[in-house]
């Protein structure tokens, strides 16, 4: 009976510590509830964090600036103003140049030179439109509008500029041809130290062109051009100190440029002497000599006198074949007389002078 008991007993005290146990428990997971929902009130929702995040930016923005901050930035509005007004005069005015002078050809190279050329006149990009137009390469040969550029290079010291604008006028490939303008342009080549410059004004003192004759001016000239190893600088020298009178020496200096030196004007100076008997007696024969190495060192003149020297036999045997090799040479370089004396066919433009471009 006893041991039925205590049996009983442990029983109950096991039941009552599992209800007590359970009870706790219970108890515990209720208090946490409460806690859980509360906490999930309190945090906002994403929506609400959001609003919450903009809210200070609004509040700031809304906020009344400072005056000092206001006059800051009124002034740095104007600025702003002026600059845009200021850059919108600036391009318009390089649309009204361009507009202007457009770009008479399609080439870079070519456009390129001419921008520089009127942006900045004078430079020596306006000497290169003028070689431009001058030879043909990317525009069409036109030589009065490389004459008003190369006149453009030469205002501004560029010594290439000023002599090819006299060559233009000198050997009248213009229309506004003018020996005293090509001898102006030669000095100011001269003086930006352009030593064929020199040598052509020194020429042209000694003959009296476009100016009064000036020996000792041209002397001066020609023997700086001499030194310079100019051969025909030294053969004008030389004539100017031969003074019309044909001395062995005079006579051995200009054959010495004349051979060696490749001087055209020895070579002419002597078929002249040795065709009309100055200072030596007539020599038709050593005259057309001359006159073959002229016409060889690019003399249209003397090709043209050695073809008929030699069509006519003026002082020569007659020679059909050289005849027409020198008339043919003459007329190919544009002389209409040697086509018409030699009877040759020609295509050439004869005092053909381009009209230039509307721009």
């Amino acid at each position: 009976m006893m041991l039925n008991g205590l049996k009983w007993m442990t029983r109950v005290t096991v039941a009552v510590s599992v209800l007590s146990l359970a009870s706790l428990t219970w108890a515990a997971s209720n208090d946490k509830a409460p806690a859980k929902r509360e906490a999930k009130k309190a945090q906002p929702s994403k929506k609400e964090a959001k609003k919450a995040a903009k809210a200070p930016a609004k509040r700031e923005s809304k906020a009344p600036a400072k005056k000092a901050d206001v006059k800051v930035a009124k002034k740095d509005a104007k600025k702003g103003k002026k600059a845009s007004k200021k850059g919108k005069k600036v391009a318009k005015k390089a649309k009204k140049k361009e507009n202007k002078n457009p770009c008479p050809s399609k080439s870079k190279e070519f456009c390129n030179a001419w921008k520089i050329c009127y942006e900045k006149p004078g430079h020596e990009r306006c000497f290169t439109v003028g070689f431009f137009f001058q030879t043909g390469k990317h525009v069409g040969t036109n030589p009065p509008l490389a004459m008003i550029h190369f006149r453009m290079a030469c205002k501004k010291g560029h010594a290439d500029g000023c002599l090819q604008a006299g060559m233009m006028m000198a050997d009248h490939r213009i229309e506004d041809k003018s020996d005293e303008k090509a001898l102006a342009l030669y000095n100011a080549g001269c003086k930006a130290k352009s030593v064929v410059a020199c040598m052509r004004a020194g020429m042209m003192y000694k003959d009296g062109v476009g100016t009064k004759k000036n020996n000792k001016l041209a002397l001066k000239l020609l023997r700086f051009a001499c030194s310079k190893g100019y051969g025909d600088a030294c053969a004008s020298k030389q004539i100017l100190e031969m003074g019309g009178k044909s001395s062995k020496k005079g006579l051995a200096g200009l054959d010495k440029q004349c051979k060696k030196n490749n001087s055209r004007l020895a070579c002419l100076e002597l078929a002249s002497i040795y065709e009309n008997g100055k200072g030596v007696k007539k020599s038709p024969a050593t005259a057309v000599k001359y006159h073959e190495l002229a016409c060889n060192l690019s003399s249209q003149s003397s090709c043209y006198k050695a073809g008929i020297m030699y069509l006519k036999g003026q002082g020569i045997a007659k020679s059909a074949k050289l005849a027409k090799k020198y008339l043919e040479i003459a007329c190919n370089t544009g002389l209409q007389k040697a086509c018409q004396e030699g009877k040759i066919k020609t295509k050439l433009p004869f005092s053909y002078i381009p009209k230039p471009k509307k721009r």
